[in-house]
């Protein structure tokens, strides 16, 4: 019998920012759902049931959003908390392989966008409530994946799960409508 050559892996902890130390097993398990859709969501609103998460708990950036970051692991899974102010509005943009953003309170309004040649075309505008999510997964490697727009309608709390640095996706200044 053959014996298996046994690797020696280092293991680097998930680097938790914002994050409290209560919090890691959600952080872990979110980390082994393997941006499955349903696990994610699953996981979230269990993290949201069992912690609180007031929106003065987090800067505001007037005219426009800011960023925390509450987990982030070597392979860049990424938890985001956005708080964003009345009127807040992104450049259109694309993002990471994997997203998935979950509105825990305020109002949105998202444009989405398809890529056509150097512009965007812009397809559809929804707005989206508290407790209603979006997961999209797009190409691996590609940063103009779930091409969109948010405006905060009001003042706005949101969670982000991204595949990879959010910050990496394209930005598009030139789009058209039909």
């Amino acid at each position: 019998m053959m014996e298996a050559e046994i690797e020696n892996i280092d293991i680097i902890a998930p680097q938790v920012h914002f994050g409290k130390p209560e919090q890691e097993p959600y952080f872990n398990q979110l980390s082994l759902a393997c941006y499955d859709p349903e696990k994610i969501h699953s996981i979230i609103i269990r993290f949201l049931n069992d912690y609180e998460i007031n929106i003065n708990d987090f800067p505001l950036d007037k005219g426009s959003y800011s960023r925390t970051i509450l987990f982030r692991n070597q392979s860049y899974l990424e938890l985001m908390i956005a708080r964003w102010d009345k009127g807040a509005k992104t450049q259109i943009h694309g993002h990471p392989d994997f997203v998935y953003e979950y509105l825990i309170d305020g109002l949105f309004q998202i444009e989405s966008f398809k890529k056509n040649g150097s512009y965007v075309n812009k397809i559809v505008s929804n707005s989206q409530q508290p407790g209603e999510f979006i997961c999209l997964q797009g190409f691996k490697g590609q940063f103009d994946n779930a091409i969109h727009r948010i405006t905060a309608k009001k003042e706005s709390l949101s969670l982000h799960i991204y595949s990879d640095n959010a910050l990496k996706g394209e930005i598009f200044t030139d789009f058209k409508t039909f």
